[in-house]
């Protein structure tokens, strides 16, 4: 117990929940410093609040959580709503390995607590909400239209940045 002390480690291991609070305040503080959107963080606490919470029970402490027992959610978020998208599923994934970064940088788990998931097909994720490519006819308006955006600068900085995003 001295030595874990020492170390700087938990004597007591905290829940679930209390990590995602405590991860949740960190993301807050990076939208306030303009790191992260707001809007980012309620999407973080939407995942880590009603999927991931409730599929491990929150109250559970984090170090009694196998890692294994997360290769199991994507099936479990499946039942709870069939129509959810794979591209939704690797965003939470990535929310919920985020949390487990930040709950091993402060030492309150170790590697083998890290959360496992089950792979996921990213590419066909991605396939299926890839939004139409332009027409020849709509990248020709897009084009013109920039370039008179580019002539309406006010100053040689404007006049740069609208050329930058014409490009």
């Amino acid at each position: 117990v001295l030595a874990r002390k020492r170390a700087g480690d938990l004597i007591f291991s905290k829940t679930f929940n209390e990590i995602r609070d405590e991860f949740l305040a960190s993301k807050l503080e990076e939208a306030k410093a303009r790191f992260i959107t707001e809007g980012r963080v309620k999407t973080i606490k939407v995942i880590l609040t009603k999927w991931a919470s409730k599929f491990i029970r929150g109250e559970r402490k984090i170090d009694a959580i196998q890692a294994e027992e997360w290769k199991r959610y994507f099936v479990w978020r499946r039942v709870q709503k069939p129509n959810v998208k794979d591209v939704t599923l690797v965003n939470e994934r990535a929310a919920i390995s985020s949390m487990y970064k930040f709950a091993d940088q402060k030492r309150y788990i170790t590697r083998r607590n890290i959360a496992l998931f089950e792979k996921l097909n990213k590419r066909s994720a991605d396939q299926k909400n890839r939004r139409d490519a332009f027409t020849s006819d709509e990248y020709k308006k897009v084009y013109t239209a920039l370039k008179s955006f580019e002539k309406l600068a006010v100053n040689d900085r404007d006049k740069i940045e609208r050329k930058f995003i014409r490009d």
